[in-house]
């Protein structure tokens, strides 16, 4: 584990907005209101019939009205003590109510705002919701008034919550900044005053293996966005609209989730991976389920599981049809044909990408290197594969995919075993770094993209994967306790993949067995619906994706005239065509499942956006809007506002803003936050690996084409194949132990060894001085390049490595003046010897000179034997 985790600067405005707050509050609090009493000594609220501010305005002591004559609190966790409870504010309960029938969940949400002070306030939530979610409805209330909201475009619905908040007017104002990330803002809270807000969405239930999954988010990871911004499809600013403040404690803030499910048939093995819960079964088609109150921090997804008796139906369809006329959802199972044989397996190129970036560090990346020493052990013989781990930088087994042999295993396993968490979600040049590699026309390449997805560009990456996918597939693998599966579930669709998930305390044998049986079974291909007697139209998703074994067709569409037809469903599987009929019937008149309309309406706003790639034309926002408004929807430019009308101010004071603080995701390493805060004071902490960041760019070199290899795409490791002549390599390093990789890729394959047997980890510079990272990390990668080369040569007597820790002292021009050992148990004396020249290779280059530098280095020799 590295020592610091290091993070960009983009990262330090959601840690500064903690720490500011935290030092703002004390100070203007004193001990009196602040308290850090663990979570587990504060009183939960009460439950959720007896909801109840602690307290009015006249109750709180006199010293304790004082705090809010502050401006604006950007962040932090504010805490009231009364009575010997600890009470988070301002917002003082979250309610979830849930219903699911079939397919579909029918969902309510509550938040319950709260401000015990003498002066109005305006709380400002951001917060996620599942990223299918159609959100339908909104109403606030106010003591006894209810006010629904109303839904408009997003401009106007902002003008008109800022003019009922400069009234003085109690206002809710509900944005979408992701498919999955919502923001609540809530105006003119008066003292003691509550004011609770309804939310109401419907979502289809996830059915894959034979089994139902209902994913409910509770908060949101840390993102990350890079300098270049987050594309077309989205403003400047927008990374403070996407990072929550986050609290330095526990909140103490609780939810209260409430589920009923009516399966329709036999329920089965009800579950939840993610919490304790509670289960009252009704009779066997129908249960309740609520979380356990020991387990209900909001810190992590709510998941639940069931199967359900009896087998899978070929198809079930569901219709709503009233005055504005009808619609539908048809699930679909296609039937594997009789030639299939399971034990035909087609050649892949397996490419494994894996974040170690900051936001990884602890629980998470360990059990992505878990999933990926599985992932190594369960390939085909005739697979070839390569590693990528990217953070900051993109660094890599080998510079193309080494075929499946002992000694190629154990060399992956071993640059798994040296991945750290560090450093900043460069996500984009992981996507370059699989996806440009040189094609080799023999095989198919698979990429299996493992990582949180705590980023801001998601639109930038998803148009990477459409740029450059061609006939590769890209499969996702979310790991950790709050993904963003917004991002990891649109990979997949526009990677022609899936997504799968992994808790960092789940088995990684499951989901990685699970991918293995996802492409190793033949998929079903190019599928045509001919609709026979049947008027329907717009259909969605359009086109229709392809489908692996056990994966069902969801439609979902319009329908002017009721009728009775058969659906022919066409498809290829493994090079055959194959068809399958269903009868279908679309009723004359139904009034329930009027939830399909929402979804068919959500689902066709997802298929506008998708296929804009973040650059939507002005046409398709019209059309978006359009769709939105008539369907009461959510989008990206459509809000809910509700204002109460009646009560206004003559003379409004300006609310005081307050940021409610989200909850760090469970199991993700505080350093993920603090790493920000580090680099602030050049603390630097990160894994560069031999080759990934010394060499020039790519354009610079001039390189033959490879054999049965489309050599136009410059792979983001191509830049290291002739930095070393074949001699050298040959000497360098001991010959790969298959006779098909010099056939295949000749012998520029073996700088993979050369690349992954030294890692560099800088974990200290804390200096005072201003060090351009990346510039200092490629000058000291240039420099050790003398160790590197004789530690290829050399490791074979040395198997079980070893490491340095070395201090540099360099002059205010940032030349190398002293080498200090601080500890060495590799014992090569040559090598030493080596080092000991660093002072005489030149300048390390310094943002700023002037100043004296210690920058502490930790040189890891990994042994290939």
């Amino acid at each position: 584990m590295s020592l610091f985790c290091f993070v960009h600067p983009e990262y330090g405005r959601l840690v500064g907005r903690m720490f500011t707050a935290s030092l703002l509050l004390a100070m203007l609090l004193g001990s009196y209101l602040i308290s850090a009493t663990p979570a587990s000594q504060a009183q939960s609220p009460p439950p959720r019939d007896q909801v109840q501010v602690p307290f009015t305005a006249a109750e709180i002591p006199s010293k304790a009205r004082k705090v809010v004559n502050f401006e604006e609190v950007q962040g932090g966790s504010i805490r009231v003590e009364q009575d010997g409870a600890l009470w988070e504010l301002p917002l003082l309960h979250t309610e979830v109510d849930a219903e699911i029938s079939g397919p579909i969940a029918d969902v309510e949400l509550r938040q319950l705002f709260a401000n015990p002070f003498s002066q109005p306030i305006e709380a400002v939530y951001l917060f996620p919701l599942p990223d299918r979610a159609a959100v339908n409805d909104m109403m606030i209330q106010v003591g006894e008034r209810r006010i629904l909201g109303e839904i408009k475009k997003r401009e106007q619905a902002r003008q008109i919550y800022e003019q009922a908040k400069q009234a003085g007017q109690a206002a809710a104002l509900l944005d979408q900044q992701r498919p999955n990330l919502f923001t609540q803002q809530v105006a003119n809270i008066q003292p003691g005053e509550t004011i609770e807000v309804t939310l109401h969405f419907v979502e289809s239930i996830n059915y894959r293996n034979e089994g139902y999954e209902w994913v409910f988010p509770m908060t949101v990871g840390p993102r990350y966005i890079p300098k270049q911004g987050t594309g077309p499809g989205h403003s400047a600013g927008d990374e403070d609209r996407i990072s929550p403040p986050y609290a330095s404690i526990p909140t103490g803030h609780r939810v209260d989730l409430q589920l009923s499910l009516n399966a329709g048939v036999a329920i089965q093995d009800l579950r939840s991976p993610s919490h304790r819960i509670l289960v009252d079964e009704e009779d066997e088609h129908t249960a309740h389920i609520s979380i356990d109150s020991r387990d209900a921090a909001p810190n992590k997804d709510f998941i639940l599981r069931y199967d359900v008796a009896g087998k899978t139906p070929e198809a079930a369809v569901l219709a709503h049809r009233s005055g504005l006329g009808g619609y539908f959802m048809l699930m679909i199972q296609p039937q594997a044909p009789e030639f299939l044989d399971e034990t035909s397996v087609t050649p892949k190129e397996m490419v494994f990408v894996v974040d170690t970036s900051c936001s990884m560090s602890g629980f998470p990346l360990s059990k992505a290197k878990d999933a990926m020493r599985l992932a190594i052990a369960e390939m085909n013989p005739q697979d070839s594969f390569t590693i990528l781990d990217f953070n900051d930088q993109v660094s890599g087994l080998s510079p193309l995919p080494l075929p499946n042999s002992s000694y190629n295993r154990q060399m992956g396993k071993r640059f798994v075993d040296s991945f750290r968490g560090s450093g900043g979600t460069q996500m984009l040049r992981g996507i370059k770094g699989a996806l440009d590699l040189p094609n080799d026309d023999r095989l198919l390449r698979t990429v299996l993209f493992m990582t949180d997805g705590f980023i801001g560009n998601e639109e930038q990456i998803l148009a990477a994967i459409h740029q450059r996918l061609g006939d590769s597939r890209l499969f996702s693998l979310g790991i950790g306790s709050s993904v963003n599966r917004f991002l990891l579930d649109r990979m997949a669709k526009v990677g022609r993949g899936e997504a799968r998930y992994l808790r960092p305390d789940e088995d990684a044998q499951v989901a990685v067995q699970e991918f293995y049986e996802r492409i190793r079974n033949p998929v079903f291909t190019d599928i045509e619906l001919d609709w026979q007697g049947l008027e329907v139209e717009q259909l969605q998703p359009d086109p229709l994706p392809d489908l692996f074994a056990g994966q069902p067709i969801v439609l979902l569409g319009r329908y002017n005239q009721p009728g009775r037809g058969q659906l022919t469903i066409r498809g290829r599987v493994a090079g055959k065509t194959v068809e399958q009929r269903i009868d279908v019937v679309l009723p004359k008149r139904q009034d329930q499942n009027s939830a399909i309309a929402s979804l068919w309406a959500r689902k066709s706003i997802e298929e506008l956006e998708s296929r804009q790639r973040g650059r939507p034309t002005a046409a398709v926002i019209d059309e978006i809007t359009e769709l939105a408004l008539e369907h009461r929807l959510m989008s990206q430019y459509t809000s809910f506002v509700a204002v109460e009308e009646g009560r206004s101010d003559t003379a409004p004071r300006p609310p005081t803003k307050v940021h409610v603080p989200a909850e760090l995701p469970e199991l993700m390493s505080p350093m993920s936050q603090a790493g920000a805060a580090a680099h602030q004071s050049m603390n630097l902490g990160r894994v560069l690996r031999r080759g990934s960041a010394a060499a020039p760019p790519p354009a610079s070199i001039e390189s033959a084409p490879l054999a049965k290899r489309d050599s136009s795409k410059q792979s983001v490791f191509h830049q290291f194949l002739k930095q070393d002549s074949a001699a050298e390599l040959e000497a360098a390093e001991p010959a790969i132990s298959n006779s098909a990789a010099a056939s295949s890729h000749g012998a520029r394959t073996k700088t993979s060894q050369h690349c992954s047997s030294i890692q560099l980890l800088l974990v200290d510079a804390g200096n005072g001085s201003h060090h351009k990272a990346g510039a200092l990390e490629r000058q000291l990668d240039a420099t050790l390049e003398p160790i590197t080369r004789r530690w290829c040569k050399d490791q074979s007597r040395y198997p079980n490595g070893g490491e340095w820790h070395i201090r540099l002292r360099l002059d205010g021009q940032g030349g190398v003046r002293e080498v200090m050992v601080i500890r060495d148990s590799l014992r090569h004396g040559a090598l030493r010897k080596l080092l000991n020249d660093l002072r005489d290779s030149g300048q390390l280059s310094l943002l700023s000179a002037g100043k004296s530098v210690e920058i502490n280095v930790v040189i890891r020799f990994n042994s290939t034997n």
